[in-house]
Order: structure tokens, then sequence, then C-alpha cells
């Protein structure tokens, strides 16, 4: 992006950009009912016993999922282990 801060600067050299606001809070999203989340083979099980566990046990262990502002990108925190991610569209319905 060029910036122009000079005022001697010509209209015809500036680069006017338009400003979108990404309110996604506001915007009322539809969410498919199911993803599939592939994990590194090394902590896979470990997802999986803290998936089984009975619902009445408290863990120390804790997931968390944040989005990136584009919703199809974030990260993914699972215990000490922080792991990137991506959306992608399945060619097909899962049933």
């Amino acid at each position: 992006m060029i910036e122009a801060n000079n005022a001697a600067a010509s209209t015809s050299q500036r680069i006017q950009t338009k400003r979108v606001e990404n309110d996604f809070s506001s915007t009322n999203l539809e969410w498919e009912n199911h993803l599939i989340i592939r994990f590194p083979p090394e902590i896979a099980n470990k997802v999986k016993d803290y998936l089984d566990e009975d619902a009445h046990h408290i863990s120390q262990t804790k997931m968390n999922i944040n989005f990136n502002q584009n919703l199809r990108s974030g990260t993914l925190n699972f215990g000490k282990y922080e792991m990137d991610f991506s959306l992608y569209d399945l060619p097909c319905i899962s049933e």
C-alpha cells in the first residue's frame, strides 16, 4: 500500500482503499454439523483419551480453538501443543 502523507501529492498518485469492516460477531454464520480433524500421530492418542474421558472427570489438559478473522484458519491449543490449522471443503457430502 502506498501512503500519501504529503499534501502536495496529486490524487492520481494516491491509491485509495475501501475499508470493509469484518465484524463476524454480528453476522449469523451457518456452521456444518460435522468436521474432520487430523492430528499429528504423536498426540492423536492423547486427544482421543481426552475426548473419551467421563463427563464428571475434570481434566487438567485444555483444548482451545481460535479462528483467524477469515474463519478458514486458526490455532488449536491442546495442553502444551499449539497447532495451526486450515479448513478445507470436502468434495462430497459426508454422512
